[in-house]
């Protein structure tokens, strides 16, 4: 759970959470936890579950689909009021994840969990 300070600061970066119903928002500040993640480090690998929905506040996650020649492919860069349309459908489709999200920029944001997308 986040202060209601915190949920403000992500209102301003993600404004469709500012359109929820009170009781919603509520649940949604409820659900969310704090996430803070160093560059390097790495998020999300293939075929691993998915449990969390990030929003981040600062930082980058790059996400990539690692080739058999050890080589990646850039699929796309998770920044500040973005989201990953990759999490997005593991969520939803109750599945893995194909590819890799690696925090590129020291990263700090919040994350719903799983639980808010049953």
């Amino acid at each position: 759970m986040i202060a209601t300070a915190q949920l403000d600061q992500v209102v301003r970066l993600y404004p469709v959470l500012g359109e929820l119903s009170p009781s919603l928002r509520e649940a949604v500040r409820l659900d969310l936890i704090s996430v803070n993640a160093p560059a390097g480090h790495l998020l999300f690998d293939l075929d691993s579950a998915c449990s969390l929905f990030l929003l981040p506040s600062s930082g980058a996650v790059r996400v990539v689909k690692p080739a058999v020649t050890g080589r990646e492919i850039l699929l796309y860069r998770v920044l500040p009021g973005d989201s990953c349309v990759l999490t997005v459908s593991c969520l939803l489709g109750h599945a893995t994840y194909p590819a890799r999200g690696i925090v590129e920029y020291d990263l700090s944001g919040v994350a719903l969990t799983q639980t808010m997308f049953y």
